[in-house]
């Protein structure tokens, strides 16, 4: 089974002198297949300092905002900046977020996408570091491609999309494909987002307990172990993310810091319009909710009746 493992590196043999455990760049995170005997071995280890069992991912979807805009604005003329640009006040910002490095850990991207041009772009599978193939990190979902329109896109068609546009240095991390993702993956991409001194790392995506737990059904598991189970993975996972959060911002456990912006969930209904049933909201969902994370929601506008 695949563990998230954060570590204080081995320093018995550096040198007198040397940095010890607890400072500049002490600590590792990242994922290992272990057998039940070596899971085991991981609360015997006092270098450990937090490990859990992988969870699958989940996507944080944007919704049709169509079905709730008036009913004057549907069909009319494109603003510039969009009213989303606008809601942010990203247009009368006096910052430019040019020289930051942004890493967006999604489904990939797709760099021939025209509001990407003249982006310097790094990416990398991270389901899969070994690979070099451009076309392994492609998005063939759109989400990825979406949210870095949303992030620093260029203009289209005359229509100002991207909340930073400023931006030109770029990492992209492949964490979710169409056969889905998991937590280990993430812990890659975090580790591997922050080696190339990204500053800010944007993930819009969740912990899928609803989905490990209906995984477990299917696998035979009783309704209530499956419960169980899932929870337990759950806290494990968020217990993990939090001492995660806490090192990184400190700057020093992993030799850098950076702000990770994830998303909270866009899966209410308050109106009961996107399910055709009774509305109901959403508590945030992981691994937004992680300390010294940031949490980012989603707005619209509408008529109300």
């Amino acid at each position: 089974m695949r563990y998230l493992i954060l570590r204080q590196k081995d320093v018995h043999k550096v040198p007198a002198g040397h940095v010890p455990a607890g400072v500049d760049g002490s600590v590792e995170a990242f994922s290992q297949d272990l057998p039940p005997s070596e899971v085991r071995g991981l609360r015997r280890d006092k270098r450990v300092l937090n490990s859990a069992p992988a969870m699958s991912l989940a996507l944080i979807r944007p919704i049709n905002a169509e079905q709730f805009m008036p009913v004057a604005a549907t069909g009319a003329k494109q603003e510039k900046p969009t009213w989303g640009v606008r809601a942010v006040k990203a247009d009368t910002s006096g910052f430019s977020a040019e020289g930051v490095c942004v890493a967006l850990l999604d489904t990939g991207i797709d760099k021939a996408h025209h509001a990407l041009a003249g982006i310097k772009l790094g990416a990398r599978n991270c389901r899969n570091f070994t690979t070099t193939d451009s076309s392994a990190w492609h998005d063939t979902d759109g989400h990825g491609t979406h949210c870095a329109g949303t992030i620093f896109g260029r203009p289209v068609s005359g229509n100002r999309i991207g909340v930073a546009p400023g931006v030109n240095d770029v990492v992209i991390g492949k964490v979710l494909g169409s056969d889905g993702g998991s937590t280990g993956t993430l812990l890659d991409a975090l580790n591997w987002a922050i080696q190339n001194e990204a500053q800010i790392i944007s993930m819009s995506l969740g912990m899928d307990l609803v989905g490990l737990r209906e995984q477990l059904v299917e696998d035979g598991v009783h309704e209530l172990e499956a419960t169980s189970t899932a929870m337990r993975v759950l806290i494990d996972n968020v217990r993990l993310f939090d001492k995660f959060g806490n090192l990184l911002r400190s700057g020093i456990a992993f030799g850098r810091s950076a702000a990770v912006i994830a998303a909270s969930g866009n899966e209410s209904d308050r109106m009961g319009a996107r399910f055709g049933g009774l509305p109901f909201v959403l508590g945030a969902a992981y691994p937004s909710e992680t300390e010294d994370f940031v949490s980012v929601g989603a707005l619209g506008r509408h008529r109300r009746q």
